[in-house]
């Protein structure tokens, strides 16, 4: 079940590692009597960082109706689809006045999927290089605002996300397979049901002969897309023409415009 905001029982993995980040990254930490050009220095480091991950930002969620080009839309857990097919994971948690910093959550992330991506051959980074071949995983954006703390992560395959997800131990990722491609392809061809954005009862035939993305996932979670929502299978919930939540139990298929 994806994590909602207030609920305070579940916790990225980072957070459990928040005691261990300030040890070892206290230069992340302004002491309580820092003067203001101590301050001022790592204002200024800060803005650097705040300027390259707003521009990561606005890529990201230009086409996104449901989030309307800012990140303050996730409010839980989410599996972003690009229209391109490209995947990206909105980790979404509450968290309270001095719990932890920015600085802290983007370092202790950025050393995991630095790890990450060195154990598939890569070199160990966790920002893609404009140009470069995207990396396994790279982070994208960091945003701690309101009480709420966004951490979102894009990815070069769909199961990449499944396969990070699985070896950082995140019990807040619902799905055990994430597939995309044609409808031809992934669509469900047992599954009998499928109902467009209206709740009326699709033909699988026509579904089958679509020419946009379809997305089968296993496990039940909430999936937001650029692209439109033209059918769902059988116990999916729709939320609007971008997101839906899929079943509580098997194999869902959402097809894309």
């Amino acid at each position: 079940q994806p994590m909602a905001i207030g609920d305070h029982n579940k916790y990225l993995p980072i957070r459990l590692e928040i005691i261990r980040i300030r040890r070892y990254n206290k230069r992340y930490i302004a002491p309580a009597d820092a003067g203001e050009a101590w301050k001022k220095g790592r204002n200024m480091k800060k803005s650097i960082r705040g300027i390259l991950l707003l521009a990561a930002c606005t890529v990201f969620f230009a086409g996104c109706a449901r989030s309307k080009g800012s990140w303050e839309a996730f409010t839980e857990n989410t599996l972003y689809v690009a229209g391109d097919g490209s995947v990206s994971w909105a980790s979404v948690e509450s968290f309270g006045e001095g719990d932890y910093k920015e600085e802290e959550l983007k370092a202790f992330a950025g050393e995991r999927i630095s790890q990450f991506n060195q154990s598939q051959g890569e070199e160990p980074a966790f920002e893609s290089e404009k140009g470069a071949e995207k990396l396994p995983v790279a982070l994208d954006t960091v945003s701690m605002k309101d009480g709420r703390a966004v951490l979102v992560t894009e990815y070069d395959t769909p199961s990449r996300l499944v396969e990070f997800s699985q070896d950082i131990g995140d019990e807040g990722m619902p799905f055990d397979s994430i597939d995309i491609g044609s409808p031809a392809s992934l669509a469900l061809k047992e599954q009998t049901s499928y109902l467009d954005t209206e709740g009326k009862a699709a033909d699988q035939q026509e579904i089958l002969k679509e020419t946009g993305l379809a997305v089968r996932v296993s496990g039940q979670g909430v999936i937001s897309a650029e692209k439109k929502i033209r059918y769902i299978s059988e116990g999916c919930t729709l939320r609007d023409v971008h997101t839906v939540e899929t079943a509580s139990e098997g194999v869902s298929c959402i097809i894309l415009e």
